[in-house]
């Protein structure tokens, strides 16, 4: 009795119980779909904020190249008229090929002597009220000479002096000094009026006069003026988000900004960039004509996930109604036995194809009927076919097939209803309704009627697409595998080989070093010998001249040592970096200093330009850059018979918190063959390891300013042109004070 009282109570608890673990699994699996949705949203976001930075930095190359086309057209012409320079713009197509641009334009530098005589031209051309603005006496003028389209925007600028502002003087003198193109700051262009005013820039090329007699603009420097673009910036973007990423602009906030992330280098925003900041989000600094930029991108609320929605629902709905659903069925089966009983009388006769279609639910299992349609189906099918249960039901088997292998079903359908073929068992290509297809391993059987007559064929299917690929991964693989061998057995002969390499540039050190020291003490010896000698007689002026020579193999022997014992410290990993104040420029003058005897004893120019945005207040390690820097100019003047040695520095990344500075020094010495160049910075590496080298040095020098680069956070390297000269440079990182 207690146990048909215990077996009652339970099968009143069943349907709840049914139904709390039906509910518990819809609940996993909607959760699951659900983050499968934002992580997919989320990638898309990143390839869509990549695809229009990269949009971004390609139309702004663009532009530069429409501009260095100006400068082809003036290094073409002596003089390039009003006519010619509308002709030409014309024939680039603005609107059509480059659309955002504002403009095309050439601006003149004009000295103040020549002030008058350029506005009296300009008139005499047809504008009688052409005048340069804004007023006033200033040192330096520039003037907007022409400007295409000249339509009724870009007359407001005519004749506008760029050069009195400072934001676009900034950028102005940096295309003069560089010789590159260069992006202003954020400006309001004087086309602008009251209406729709936009944030603006501008990107200048130098132009520079060809000198007389020679056909070679860039054998002289003398500044002619600027070829240049004024952009307006929501109308740059608008066409760029129109035109290469339709998309984007309808769920995401994207914003431009000068430099840094505020709302006062803000250049376009097609929305409030911190409207809501709970949705993805994704910064990029880039580089635009030498100016940084900060591109960012804020996801609309809900945007990210819409996409994905509709599968959850379909997951969490389904899941809810197969729950209620089967906890109803299991009540209707515990509290109606009778009525089951009743209901499987009704049963029988469907009973073997429900249970054939019903037993394995892992797969998909389908009845086809006499007709070839799909009588009955399971929801494993219709997700495997995805397509709704409802319309699945009712449709032609074959139709499902891939079409290569269509007229091959349609053979073993008809086989297998004749009688023909008693089994199934083969893989088969098929069509997914939402577009795809997929690989399934077919198992058919033919179910004959009471009378022995053929009712139709149940079909199981099951995915087989991972495995096929796999084992036709696995096939690739084996027939690589020789292959893949006998790359490795290269790469082992290539490390080997590199291994001998080094072992002999070690060699070739330890007898360069033997040399370099010898050197030295033989001379120390010898005129110790005649020193002693001269003693004897009283030679003073002989004395003091041979002391002079001791006291130059003394500090030779030293320096060789110093960079023996330095190469040893960095290789240990022992060489400590001061933090003190960094000058750049007045770094690069010492050094300078230091070799302006030798240079003056061989005839050379020693010079030193530092570019004007070098940045001050730096922390770093002077000495250390000193030395290196020491260590380029020595070489420069050692190798450089005539000409010049030049010293630079420029700024090359500020993040706000360090500045990345790069140093250069280039000659026009006898230049480097590019089979040495490329292993100069190697250790124990010289230029010439013959034993007749006019020159000597132990091989620790660029190896040590390499490694020092590379402790300051930069790195280093070096072009050259043989009989043209050499560029070397390092770059350091310095912190703000």
């Amino acid at each position: 009795m207690l146990n048909a009282l215990f077996g009652r109570r339970f099968l009143l608890l069943l349907p709840w119980l049914v139904l709390a673990a039906n509910l518990g699994l819809t609940l996993s699996l909607w959760r699951t779909a659900h983050q499968q949705t934002v992580e997919t949203a989320r990638i898309e976001f990143i390839h869509e904020f990549e695809t229009f930075v990269d949009s971004v930095t390609a139309r702004m190359t663009a532009y530069e190249q429409v501009l260095r086309s100006v400068v082809g057209l003036f290094e073409a012409s002596d003089d390039v008229s009003r006519a010619e320079f509308r002709t030409f713009v014309a024939a680039l197509r603005l609107e059509e090929r480059y659309p955002g641009i504002q403009g095309v334009g050439f601006a003149r530098m004009i000295a103040p002597a020549e002030l008058a005589g350029h506005v009296k031209s300009v008139r005499a051309e047809g504008f009688p009220e052409y005048t340069v603005r804004p007023p006033g006496e200033r040192d330096t003028y520039s003037a907007i000479v022409y400007l295409e389209p000249f339509d009724w925007r870009n007359q407001r600028a005519f004749g506008f002096d760029m050069w009195s502002e400072p934001t676009r003087r900034e950028a102005m003198a940096r295309a003069r000094e560089s010789g590159k193109p260069a992006l202003s700051g954020k400006v309001t262009l004087v086309q602008e009026t009251d209406k729709d005013m936009q944030a603006g820039t501008l990107v200048y090329v130098p132009i520079y006069r060809k000198p007389s007699g020679s056909s070679n603009p860039a054998a002289s420097r003398e500044l002619m003026g600027w070829a240049y673009s004024p952009l307006r910036m929501k109308q740059l973007m608008t066409s760029i988000l129109e035109r290469d990423n339709p998309k984007l602009s309808q769920r995401v906030v994207v914003a431009v900004y000068d430099g840094q992330v505020a709302a006062s280098t803000l250049l376009f925003a097609n929305g409030d960039p911190a409207a809501d900041p709970s949705g993805f989000a994704q910064t990029r600094a880039v580089v635009v004509a030498g100016r940084p930029w900060t591109v960012t991108a804020q996801a609309l609320p809900g945007a990210q996930v819409k996409a994905g929605l509709a599968r959850e629902d379909i997951v969490l709905i389904a899941g809810l109604a197969i729950s209620i659903l089967l906890a109803v069925l299991v009540a209707i089966v515990t509290r109606s036995q009778a009525q089951i009983r009743q209901a499987n009388l009704d049963l029988q006769r469907n009973q073997k194809e429900l249970q054939t279609i019903y037993d394995t639910a892992s797969v998909a299992i389908a009845f086809i009927g006499p007709d070839g349609l799909i009588r009955r189906a399971n929801q494993r099918m219709a997700q495997m076919f995805d397509t709704p249960l409802n319309r699945l039901q009712g449709s032609l088997y074959v139709d499902r097939v891939h079409p290569d292998e269509r007229t091959a079903a349609i053979r073993n359908v008809e086989g297998l209803m004749s009688g023909a073929i008693t089994f199934a068992d083969l893989q088969r290509h098929y069509r997914r309704d939402g577009g795809g297809d997929f690989w399934g391993h077919l198992t058919s059987v033919r179910v004959a009627d009471s009378e022995g007559r053929p009712a139709g064929l149940v079909a199981v299917i099951a995915d087989v697409t991972d495995l096929k690929e796999q084992t036709e991964a696995l096939a690739r693989y084996r027939d690589r595998l020789e292959e893949l061998i006998a790359e490795r057995t290269a790469e082992l002969v290539a490390a080997k080989q590199a291994a001998d390499a080094a072992n002999r540039a070690k060699d070739a050190f330890l007898a360069n070093m033997s040399h370099e020291l010898r050197t030295p003490l033989n001379a120390i010896g010898g005129m110790s010998y005649l020193l002693r000698r001269d003693s004897v007689t009283g030679n003073i002026d002989k004395s003091i001249g041979r002391l002079d020579k001791i006291d130059n193999a003394v500090k030779r022997l030293l320096a060789l040592i110093g960079d023996v014992l330095e190469f040893a410290k960095l290789e240990a990993g022992q060489l400590e970096l001061e933090q003190t104040a960094v000058d750049a420029d007045t770094l690069m003058r010492e050094v300078a200093g230091m070799f302006t005897a030798q240079a003056q004893a061989k005839g050379l120019a020693l010079s030193v330009i530092a570019s004007s945005g070098l940045p001050t207040a730096m922390i770093g390690a002077p000495s250390r850059i000193r030395s290196a820097l020491a260590n380029y100019v020595a070489n420069a003047v050692k190798f450089t018979e005539q000409g010049s040695v030049t010293l630079r520095a420029r700024l090359e990344a500020d993040t706000g918190k360090d500045a990345l500075i790069r140093f250069e020094v280039e000659d026009t010495g006898v230049g480097i063959a590019a089979e040495t160049l490329v292993r100069l910075f190697t250790p124990f590496e010289l230029g010439d390891n013959s034993s007749t080298r006019e020159h000597g040095g132990t091989g620790l020098g660029l190896v040590i300013t390499k490694r020092l680069a590379e402790l300051m956070g930069g790195q280093a390297g070096a072009s050259s042109v043989p009989g043209q000269g050499s560029t070397f440079w390092f770059s350091v990182r310095l912190k703000r004070s």
